[in-house]
């Protein structure tokens, strides 16, 4: 497993080899000793838990040859502790395929309307982004960043409420994406709540 780390002079990342295998205790161990004294690897888990697997939606584990370990996730002592569920860093691999999708919104029911409330929007929402992760053989645990756009501030609680759900189930050792929240006066259309951006690291075509 690939791990990063930082030179507190001149900022170049050096990459070294941590090992995958052992428990959770001695993955934590192995990475703590390998990164400088003033950073420290993020939650429960530093990394992928080993080369070939990842966590799914139903936290169960599956078969990845194909993806290789390309994120670690962050949060060092030198930047604020993060305020809600996000990373403060995320270093993708090198030569780590990287894809980004446009904003994701409610889509209309078969009437050709728009369900109303952000918390039936933001269910709809993070459907579409698990549905572009699986066209590209991807997974939750592969999502590198997200921008979030929320129409005013009183619809935060159920945004809020239905993606703490969701991420309960997808990144269920706590190991999220790093997210930038941002309150707008509205959207595309007059309906819309909630419109996530993003982007996510994906096998190589043909694997």
């Amino acid at each position: 497993m690939l791990e990063a780390t930082v030179d507190e002079f001149t900022g170049t990342v050096a990459v070294s080899e941590i090992p995958t295998g052992g428990d959770l205790a001695t993955r934590r161990a192995a990475a703590s000793a390998a990164m400088p004294g003033d950073q420290a690897p993020f939650g429960h888990d530093f990394m992928r838990a080993s080369r070939n697997t990842v966590t799914s939606r139903n936290s169960t584990r599956t078969d990845r040859t194909d993806l290789m370990d390309a994120l670690q996730r962050l949060n060092p002592a030198s930047a604020p502790a993060p305020s809600g569920k996000y990373s403060q860093l995320t270093i993708t691999a090198a030569n780590t395929r990287v894809a980004t999708f446009a904003g994701q919104i409610a889509t209309p029911t078969s009437a050709g309307i728009i369900p109303a409330g952000a918390a039936n929007q933001t269910r709809l929402v993070f459907a579409a982004i698990e549905n572009l992760l699986a066209s590209q053989g991807a997974k939750p645990a592969d999502l590198i960043k997200l921008t979030t756009f929320i129409v005013g501030r009183d619809n935060l609680d159920e945004f809020n409420a239905v993606r703490n759900e969701i991420y309960a189930e997808w990144f269920p050792e706590g190991d999220f994406p790093g997210n930038t929240l941002i309150l707008v006066a509205g959207l595309a259309a007059e309906s819309l709540l909630v419109e996530i951006e993003g982007s996510f690291v994906c096998p190589q075509p043909g694997r």
